[in-house]
């Protein structure tokens, strides 16, 4: 019987090189590429591809059993090296089976090998040029070939038997070759590995504790991440790791060939011992496609087959080949002003304690990329750039530090829960925050919210990003989200911010053990919570003594009556950085001593001077950093004093004069700019002011040139104001005098090119509704891409602005608000951002969905509900409007065990089955079909119920 008898006979689907693989429970590809006379079909390597990759969707149950002969490895053209390369690439699971004297392909040398070269009759060496026959293991020999007699024979023989029985089992029951079970299944005599080029027979397959043990390292990263890098080679040496030593070198984009040879070389040394781990520095340098420095080593890994452990430096999107992969998030761990980055010690010693458990099993970066799934679910800001732009050349608020030291060891207490830091505009709030997230290792979540930022003030958001972040800082909260009953792809989109924050933040720490020290969450900016629909700031203060002991908020805050009374009951007095205390004046004359450029022949500055600078800056942080610079690029001079205003007003006054000295051309030039600037609802990039202003590439630098210091470009290209006071002075008449800016003119402005550039897109063949709205973590857009979204999220509130009774914005509001596409956009972008809580009814049942219906009687009228009956989420709609009256549909939303949804039962999926990863992408695609059009939005309390996975 061959082999591919004997498997079948068994009950598995079979497929050798051009056959078809089948449909079935356990699928096997048997590569068995042994001559260049066989397989040779038109569409041969597309059959290959589809039997991999049926193997690679048959999941656990699939297998690759590699049939070793000299043709079908050797390294130079061997036949089954692609197909080898192509498995590895694909995380299948590849049995070697050695039939003659070969050496195993690299990406494959260490994995125990099956031999039955002891049944197989000797072909004889001399006619190497002549490969075996084609029927070789498979099917009957020809009669005339004497060596395929031979081979029948063999093939008959009990010894065969033997080993064909014990193979079989080994993939029956074996996932890989590298479980324990193995030698007990295929007799250890029968197993052997390559070493060092030499096939040895007879040894045990290796035991996973025995690969923990032997499990080496080798660190890929690019010049910024030298000092981490460094730093972490050491620390893992020292713990009794295996790291290989040019790992304390970083990649090149070119690298000489010798240099190649030795990564190579450290590439094959990590995986020897079939258990090694690149260590990979996740930043837009070394994977951002397509000039990575590491993508090429990336590729080498996996066809080697070695496992990754990602570190996520600084935030960018994953490579696609290993996307699936959960990555250490350490992000926060080094400052990017300088080169290579310095590092922030508080979180690196956190970091690094986190990878160390990591590394020893402890905790997982498991395989199945529950991060990922995290990371596209909750949609965290990146503020990395923000923190290191206010955390440059930080010096003071020692004494704040202290306060804060004092308050996280003091006795737990419902009153001593919140630390509020207050303050005016200017007074350096943000910069303190974003020192104490660098260097109190008790932060374990953070939100910045920037008045600029409308995103960033939305409560929603807020509190999905923050769990996020405990996510990656409580390996055990993370495991309690998702394990719990109710699945993350129905809290996060159907409940509202009062429950995101019970179920998502309080009932999930509650089930953790106590951590050994105080953990903190801080919000910068807490006033920005205190105005929306959904009052963050009262959620979390009426909550506040239902969450565990062990974990406190530092808030700050503008000087708000309103944020003071409301946390009164809960905080120690509030640290006030008040201007003219003593010890903010400390810190500004700290801080001026400093950063102040040398004085005259680098001699230390006098002490008088100090005092002068202090005096003007009036302990205002801000107005202290734009003195310095002011003095570091020329603009201010140690020898006029004179001439260094008293008031931040007085200083941007100042700077607007000599900036723009001639008013006419200002008002003309520059003032139009600022108008559009200053009405942006989201921070625009340079690009998207060019096109809204209609400037050509020479006035766009002029722009650029115009601006100087009071705008700068930050993170993809968005133009900041230094701080945000500027665009407050800018709108306030009385203070901006003669370079006041009227918004209403920047609204209009932004309005109308919405409309013109909605219109441009439309004639271009975009169909906004098919946009992609994820939100902005979840992936890196374009300008043209940002700007689609941004017309679909503000195009009417622009217009609506702009207070204008011109015609033109006249007929853009009123096509907007009738134009079927742009609406269905807009409707999209919610569903997004807030999710399905708005229309979502909680458990009712059918009649009463329908009565909620027909009050409304429009075809595509829609609702969400629970169906506590079927134990499954409901969209019950209109389908169709007759003269008996509305016809109604109850669609099942079908949560399957893999996570995803169908609108059809587990049993029934099949390929082609729709299916959609969560319960917004559902909506959405009924949506786009106008299927769905009108929500049913919910009034009152719910009766809620949970989804359970069906099949």
């Amino acid at each position: 019987m061959t082999l591919k008898e004997q498997l079948q006979r068994k009950g598995h689907y079979v497929w050798v090189d051009t056959e078809q693989l089948a449909a079935g429970s356990s699928r096997m590809v048997v590569s068995l590429n042994l001559t260049r006379h066989v397989f040779l079909g038109s569409d041969w390597e597309s059959d290959i591809s589809d039997g991999l990759q049926r193997a690679k969707d048959a999941k656990e149950h699939g297998r690759v059993l590699l049939l070793m002969t000299q043709h079908a490895v050797r390294r130079n053209g061997g036949y089954c090296l692609n197909e080898v390369a192509r498995a590895v690439q694909l995380g299948l699971s590849i049995f070697p089976v050695l039939v003659m004297d070969c050496e195993p392909p690299q990406s494959i040398a260490n994995l125990p090998f099956f031999d039955i070269r002891d049944c197989i009759p000797h072909f004889d060496e001399k006619q190497q040029d002549a490969a075996p026959p084609a029927n070789y293991g498979l099917s009957d020999p020809r009669a005339s070939d004497s060596w395929g007699h031979r081979l029948q024979e063999a093939l008959m023989s009990p010894r065969f038997y033997d080993k064909m029985n014990r193979l079989v089992a080994m993939l029956e029951l074996c996932d890989s070759m590298l479980v324990n079970h193995v030698p007990l299944l295929g007799g250890k005599s029968n197993l052997g590995r390559n070493q060092d080029g030499t096939i040895c027979r007879g040894e045990e397959a290796p035991t996973i504790d025995k690969l923990n043990k032997e499990s080496r390292y080798f660190l890929s990263y690019g010049d910024n991440c030298a000092k981490l890098a460094s730093r972490l080679y050491a620390d893992l040496v020292a713990q009794g790791f295996d790291v290989h030593p040019l790992s304390q070198k970083p990649l090149a984009k070119n690298l000489s060939k010798e240099d190649e040879y030795a990564r190579l070389d450290a590439l094959h040394w990590t995986h020897a011992t079939n258990a090694g781990k690149l260590v990979l520095f996740i930043t837009p340098g070394s994977v951002g496609r397509p000039h990575g420095v590491c993508l090429n080593e990336i590729s080498l890994a996996m066809t080697i087959g070695l496992s990754f452990v990602p570190l996520m430096v600084r935030q960018c999107e994953i490579p696609l080949s290993i996307c699936r992969i959960q990555w250490l998030d350490m992000s926060d761990v080094c400052s990017f002003n300088t080169t290579p980055w310095d590092l922030h010690d508080a979180r690196y010693a956190t970091r690094k304690d986190q990878l160390v458990a990591a590394l020893n099993g402890h905790v997982g970066l498991d395989q199945e990329g529950q991060q990922a799934r995290l990371f596209s679910l909750l949609s965290p800001f990146s503020f990395q750039s923000q923190i290191s732009a206010v955390t440059q050349g930080y010096v003071g608020r020692e004494w704040v530090l202290d306060e804060f030291d004092n308050w996280t060891k003091s006795p737990p207490a419902d009153a001593r829960r919140v630390f509020l830091i207050t303050g005016v505009i200017g007074s350096g709030k943000s910069a303190l925050a974003a020192r104490i997230i660098q260097n109190r290792p008790e932060i374990v979540a953070f939100h910045l919210a920037s008045h600029e930022g409308e995103q960033t003030q939305n409560g929603r958001r807020c509190v999905l990003n923050l769990v996020y972040q405990l996510t990656t800082q409580l390996p055990a909260y993370a495991n309690v989200l998702n394990t719990q009953k109710e699945p993350l792809e129905e809290v996060v989109f159907v409940k509202n911010l009062a429950d995101l924050v019970q179920d998502l933040l309080i009932v999930p720490l509650e089930q953790i053990a106590h951590p050994p020290s105080t953990m903190v969450i801080l919000i910068d900016g807490i006033e920005c919570f205190t105005t929306a629909d959904d009052n963050l700031l009262s959620i979390l203060t009426s909550s506040l003594s239902r969450w565990p002991d062990w974990m406190r908020f530092v808030f700050t805050t503008r000087e708000d009556p309103k944020v003071l009374s409301m946390l009164q009951a809960y905080m120690v007095p509030p640290i006030a950085l008040d201007l003219q205390s003593t010890n903010s004046k400390r810190d500004v004359r700290l801080y001026l001593e400093t950063a102040l450029p040398q004085y005259e022949d680098e001699q230390d500055i006098p002490s008088n001077v100090i005092d002068l600078l202090l005096e003007r800056t009036q302990g205002l942080f801000l107005y202290a950093r734009h003195l310095v610079n002011a003095f570091a690029s020329g603009q201010l001079t140690f020898n006029n004093l004179d001439n260094v205003p008293t008031t931040m007003g007085g200083f941007l006054q100042q700077n607007f004069a000599t900036q723009f000295p001639a008013i006419d051309r200002y008002e003309k030039e520059v003032r139009p700019v600022l108008e559009v600037v200053c009405a942006a609802n989201e921070p625009l990039t340079l690009d998207a002011l060019s096109s809204i202003m209609h400037f050509d590439v020479y006035q766009t630098q002029k722009v650029q040139s115009d601006f100087g210091s009071l705008f700068h470009l930050g993170e993809g290209g968005i133009i900041l104001p230094f701080h945000l006071s500027l665009l407050d002075w800018l709108k306030d008449a009385r203070s901006a005098g003669e370079y006041f800016v009227d918004v209403s003119n920047g609204h209009e402005a932004i309005g109308m090119w919405c409309y013109q550039e909605y219109l441009r897109s439309v004639r271009a063949g975009i169909d906004f509704s098919k946009l992609e709205f994820e939100l902005e973590s979840s992936g890196v857009k374009t300008t043209a891409q940002r700007m689609q979204v941004y017309i679909v999220r503000h195009a009417t509130d622009h217009l609506e602005k702009s207070n204008s009774m011109k015609s033109e914005s006249f007929d853009a509001s009123t096509f907007f608000f009738t134009d079927d596409t742009f609406l269905l956009a807009q409707r999209l972008l919610q569903v997004r951002q807030i999710g399905l809580q708005s229309f979502y009814h909680g458990e009712i049942a059918r009649n009463v969905a329908e009565d909620k219906l027909r009050a409304r009687q429009v075809v595509g009228a829609f609702l969400i509900r629970y169906s506590g009956t079927q134990c499954s989420y409901c969209v019950s709609f209109i389908a169709e409007n007759t003269i008996q009256g509305p016809i109604y549909q109850h669609n099942l939303i079908y949560h399957l065990p893999s996570g995803s949804y169908s609108i059809v039962p587990p049993h029934e999926v099949r390929e082609g089955t729709a299916i959609f990863s969560d319960l917004v992408s559902f909506v959405e695609s009924f949506l786009r079909q106008r299927i769905l059009k009108e929500p049913i939005r919910h009034t009152g309390r719910l009766n809620r119920g949970i989804s359970q996975h069906i099949g």
